[in-house]
């Protein structure tokens, strides 16, 4: 529909254009050899106006992904809703497995990837002690919940870039913001839990490239929200 209205109106425009430049009647002069064949540029038009018009690739489902949500979930990895369609958050969570187990870190679930789930290595907190707190280990870019000493929940992060490191030691949750404000850098920081006072959080955001932020924590948006939750205020942060 959409590519049927941009032609359409596309055709009406190059025609009346070239009717002027043909007839002297209206004041228009027979174009010159070098100008461009009506039906090549209506041609050109229809390409740009399908690429415009066409839909976004559908999520994969099937049986596969929802066995592979239903391994992740049952290893640490949260995937979302295991309703067998792949989405952001088990994207997030083959991420997080793969960097877990030293595997090529790419998102996607290939043959490497399944046949580690088979028998994963389990992933230990960083520090010793009991109680509830969240580790952040920049080396393999992960968030780890822990929960009574253990590790409950895996998720993959990006971390401070070059001239941006987060700050490594152990600090307390400060305060959180659902829908806090960058200043500095103009942005919207989602689900933000901060946990130093010059304003570096846990926030929402893109963790497909490790170590890009501006210093901040990112976990990937399908699951701020769980990572916000598990982060009240006066709770730990383990970074290392």
């Amino acid at each position: 529909m959409v590519a049927t209205a941009v032609m359409s109106s596309w055709t009406a425009v190059t025609t009346d254009s070239f009717t002027a430049m043909k007839d002297p009647a209206a004041g228009g002069v027979q174009p010159p050899m070098t100008t461009f064949p009506r039906t090549s540029l209506t041609f050109a038009l229809l390409v740009v106006a399908l690429l415009v018009a066409a839909p976004a690739a559908p999520a994969a489902c099937g049986a596969s992904v929802r066995s592979l949500q239903e391994r992740l979930a049952a290893g640490g990895y949260p995937s979302g809703p295991r309703d067998g369609c792949s989405g952001e958050a088990t994207t997030a969570a083959v991420l997080a497995f793969q960097r877990a187990q030293g595997l090529r870190a790419d998102g996607i679930a290939g043959p490497a990837t399944r046949r580690a789930l088979r028998a994963p290595r389990p992933v230990r907190a960083m520090s010793a002690g009991g109680g509830d707190r969240v580790e952040i280990d920049l080396a393999r870019q992960l968030l780890l919940r822990v929960r009574r000493g253990r590790v409950a929940s895996v998720y993959a992060i990006s971390s401070g870039g070059p001239g941006f490191a987060t700050p490594r030691g152990n600090f307390p949750v400060m305060r959180k913001e659902r829908r806090s404000w960058s200043f500095e850098y103009r942005v919207v920081l989602p689900y933000a839990s901060y946990f130093t006072s010059n304003g570096i959080a846990v926030h929402a955001g893109d963790v497909s490239r490790p170590r890009a932020s501006h210093g901040c924590v990112r976990v990937a948006a399908a699951v701020a929200a769980a990572v916000y939750s598990a982060m009240p205020t006066g709770s730990r942060v383990v970074v290392r």
